[in-house]
């Protein structure tokens, strides 16, 4: 590893005192700080998309992300073997807890900086109207559709599996949340979305999730990489991540209120992103994977995984449809 590290170093203009190497990256003591020069699996295309975005980012004040270094050739990635490296500044920290109030309300509000700074981004390499901004209007309905193609196709086994029995008894409800959903928005809404998200151009994270954001040694917090961002809908980062704690949470509708307020009070929402960031909340998006993944499926295969993602997804059945409820009783 030494040798393979010599010669990435050698491709950037920095004086190492020392190195520590562990999991592909190496964590390198500098005469310009601590730095991490860590491997990664993305194309060179969005690496550099990554470093314009990040630049602009900490040119407007936005600290809460590493800053990425060019190597001698002006650069954002060293290379070794066809392998890509990325050479960025380094600090301690601790992943967040997804079940920690303080620490989620804390990332909302990273989050909610980072999609206020986010805007009016240009880029070189990335054209924002070939871009394919996702119409949520239209997912609902093709995810819709996934969900009746695979009630229709159980429904004609004379012999089922306990996954296909338990869809059966259990389907209505999510089907319901799905209707719920879309009720909320129209064409005209998911188009405004996608306007916005072109004109201002818009990047949203694409992976913000509990290893997305960490808490410093000062209690500080900083988004860790934007290795998958993109032009986009930034509410569909929140939505998501929203998603994810809820049903880490059982879906705790007094929870979500104080994250979606924690985003709120820095990035404000307008009415209808309100509309859209409920709908999104509301559909069930596990449901309607599982759904997708067995209508598209050729044979009837994966029975223990179908099976244990629905038992799981069961688990805060009940505290979802309430919490679906509370979401359209307070629009």
């Amino acid at each position: 590893m030494k040798q393979v590290g010599n010669e990435l170093f050698n491709q950037y203009d920095i004086s190492i005192k020392k190195f520590q190497y562990s999991r592909s990256n190496y964590y390198l003591d500098t005469k310009q700080g601590q730095l991490l020069l860590r491997k990664t699996l993305i194309p060179k295309e969005q690496i550099v998309f990554e470093h314009e975005v990040t630049q602009q980012l900490l040119d407007k004040g936005f600290n809460e992300i590493n800053k990425i270094y060019l190597n001698k050739k002006q650069l954002p990635y060293g290379t070794y073997l066809d392998k890509c490296f990325v050479l960025q500044s380094y600090d301690k920290i601790t992943e967040i807890d997804f079940a920690n109030r303080e620490e989620l309300k804390a990332s909302m509000q990273v989050l909610a900086r980072f999609h206020k700074a986010a805007c009016h981004i240009e880029s070189k390499v990335r054209d924002i109207e070939n871009i394919g901004s996702k119409n949520i209007y239209e997912y609902f309905q093709k995810r819709m559709l996934d969900a009746k193609r695979m009630k229709k196709k159980i429904s004609g086994f004379s012999q089922k599996t306990k996954f296909e029995i338990m869809f059966l008894e259990s389907y209505r409800d999510y089907e319901e949340l799905q209707y719920s959903a879309l009720d909320l928005v129209n064409t005209e809404i998911a188009n405004q979305l996608i306007t916005k998200a072109k004109v201002n151009k818009t990047i949203m994270h694409n992976d913000f999730t509990y290893h997305a954001v960490g808490r410093l040694e000062d209690n500080t917090y900083k988004i860790m990489n934007l290795d998958n961002c993109t032009y986009n809908i930034q509410l569909l980062d929140l939505s998501n991540v929203l998603t994810k704690i809820m049903q880490k949470n059982n879906w705790d509708i007094g929870l979500l209120d104080e994250l979606i307020n924690s985003y709120a009070c820095i990035n404000t929402l307008e009415e209808d992103e309100v509309r859209a960031l409920k709908a999104m909340l509301i559909f069930p998006e596990k449901y309607s994977n599982i759904c997708f993944k067995y209508a598209t499926s050729k044979h009837r295969n994966n029975y223990s995984m179908f099976e244990h993602k629905w038992e799981n997804m069961l688990v805060y059945k009940d505290e979802q449809l309430t919490a679906a409820k509370e979401l359209i009783k307070h629009l």
